[in-house]
């Protein structure tokens, strides 16, 4: 096996003598002191290339592609704070500010996220103290509301919106895809070409785009399902889609170039959504996420078991598995006093009517 070469030095074969793992060692925030002195904006620089190179090496080897976006993401934002400011500056009156401050334009999950990224970078470079744990407090976040799901005609009048005009039939087959497996935008996006078995009919969700451990699963493809997957098959193979690493969802670096190495953005397809949206009138839709929520509503309705639900469309939280064992319940009492009014029509119709 060739040495992996990556950020300019060599990870050797199962990492023996690895100059890779060597050097991530030894520039470490915990083991470099010279850390403590650098600006956040250079130690987390210095931080996430440390990560890219030979992830937590005394841990995982490797990172996933969704932890790195997600913590450049925080980084971004927390440059705009703190980007000159020592590490060893940092006390717990600068995270009730940033809080006091970022709640303007974002919301608890994402502050917190953001704030305790910060507080991994300093107890990493041995500056997060007990004054600082005692003094931060995350911000209370409110148990979210269950999202709302399409009506079934509000669902197929989506669709025919979709379906309506070319620039919007990659949205259409994405739709298609969604509403029929339960897979969320993330898990959408981070399907490659060897995830989907046109064969077995079944789609794969792999590790590396489900949100956690529960959600990898095998998802039994209906017959518009494997419409549309194929169609999608088909337009990555036009835009360089060549092998089962591909992705199905390539990504646009410009209007006619494409890497097929690469997931399309979690933009990709915001602008035809908007347009989709507008034009349907279904204006309170959130975006594609809202596709799931509405994929398993219809397996709830139609008195799917709850267990069944949940081998499809993956782990949910308690809130979420309540709601659907309440529409399941729902759907089920609907359908036995419809069974009972059909058996009890033909003796209701030979009743006599009262002569007096």
């Amino acid at each position: 096996m060739a040495p992996i070469d990556i950020g300019g030095l060599q990870h050797t074969q199962w990492h023996v003598d690895c100059p890779a793992c060597e050097y991530a060692r030894n520039h470490s925030l915990s083991t470099d002191p010279s850390t403590q002195l650098l600006t956040f904006a250079d130690a987390a620089d210095r931080w996430l290339e440390l990560r890219k190179m030979a992830g937590d090496v005394n841990r995982a080897r490797f990172i996933r592609d969704n932890t790195l976006r997600s913590d450049k993401v925080y980084i971004a934002a927390l440059k705009k704070e703190f980007s000159g400011l020592p590490l060893n500056k940092f006390s717990a009156i600068h995270f009730r500010l940033y809080q006091e401050k970022r709640s303007e334009k974002a919301g608890a999950v994402l502050i917190n996220h953001e704030l305790q990224f910060l507080k991994r970078l300093l107890r990493e470079a041995g500056l997060w103290t007990e004054p600082m744990e005692h003094g931060y407090k995350r911000l209370p976040v409110r148990p979210p509301d269950v999202p709302r799901a399409m009506t079934p005609d509000e669902q197929a009048h989506y669709l025919d919106v979709c379906a309506s005009r070319r620039e919007w039939q990659l949205l259409y087959w994405y739709s298609i895809t969604a509403l029929n497996t339960t897979c969320n935008s993330c898990e959408m996006r981070g399907l490659k070409l060897g995830d989907v078995n046109l064969y077995q009919n079944l789609l794969y969700v792999r590790q590396a785009s489900a949100k956690n451990q529960y959600r990898q699963r095998e998802i039994p493809l209906t017959e518009q399902a494997v419409w549309a997957l194929e169609k999608l098959r088909q337009r990555a193979r036009s835009l360089g889609a060549i092998h089962e690493a591909h992705y199905l969802f390539p990504y646009s670096i410009s209007e006619k170039r494409w890497d097929p190495a690469r997931p399309m953005s979690a933009w990709g397809l915001t602008r035809q959504f908007h347009a989709v949206r507008t034009a349907s009138g279904l204006k309170w839709l959130r975006g594609t996420h809202d596709l799931r929520h509405t994929a398993v509503t219809r397996l709830a309705e139609a008195g799917t078991p709850i267990p069944t639900i949940m081998s499809i469309a993956g782990h949910m939280t308690r809130q979420m598995m309540e709601h659907y064992t309440h529409v399941s319940e729902a759907a089920k009492r609907k359908a036995v006093v419809a069974s009972f009014e059909q058996a009890l029509k033909p003796k209701l119709a030979k009743v006599p009517a009262n002569r007096n």
